[in-house]
C-alpha cells in the first residue's frame, strides 16, 4: 500500500529505479516507454548522476505519478515487453525502495503476452507488497 503523502494530496508517487547498465539500452527503453499510450502522463523519468566509481548512464529513476499497483504493474509489464523484444540475454533490474528484482530477457523468450501480464503482476506484488 502506498505511503500517505505528508502534504495531504493523496499517495506519495512510487519511485522505481530501472538499471540497464548500458546507455544505448537505456535510450531504447526510454523510447519504448515514450511510445506507450497506456503509460503516457503516468510517469516521469529522472536521469540520475553517476555514483562514485561508476561510469554513469545505466541508471534511471522512474517516478510513477499515480502510486497504485495497477500503474506499477502496467509499467513493469511494459519493461518486460521491451526486454522480450530485445531478443538477447540482456537484463534489467527494477527496484522499489530496498527491494530489487533482476529480470533476464532470455527467460522471457517463449513468454506469451498473458505470461508477461502474470509475471508483471507477480513482480509488482513482490516489489510493493500490493
Amino acid at each position: 500500500m502506498p505511503t500517505a503523502n505528508p502534504y495531504g494530496a493523496g499517495p506519495v508517487p512510487t519511485e522505481l529505479v530501472v538499471t540497464t547498465g548500458d546507455p544505448a539500452q537505456r535510450s531504447s527503453l526510454h523510447g519504448w516507454l515514450i511510445r506507450s499510450d497506456e503509460l503516457r502522463g503516468l510517469y516521469e523519468v529522472i536521469p540520475s548522476d553517476a555514483r562514485q566509481g561508476e561510469l554513469g548512464g545505466g541508471l534511471e529513476v522512474v517516478k510513477l505519478l499515480l502510486a497504485n499497483g495497477g500503474v506499477v504493474t502496467m509499467f513493469i509489464g511494459s519493461v518486460l515487453m521491451w526486454l522480450k523484444s530485445r531478443r538477447s540475454s540482456f537484463s534489467v533490474e527494477v527496484s522499489v525502495g530496498r527491494k530489487k528484482i533482476k529480470v533476464n530477457g532470455s527467460n522471457l523468450e517463449n513468454s506469451s503476452p498473458e505470461d508477461l501480464k502474470k509475471i508483471a503482476l507477480s513482480l509488482t506484488r513482490e516489489l510493493t507488497g500490493e
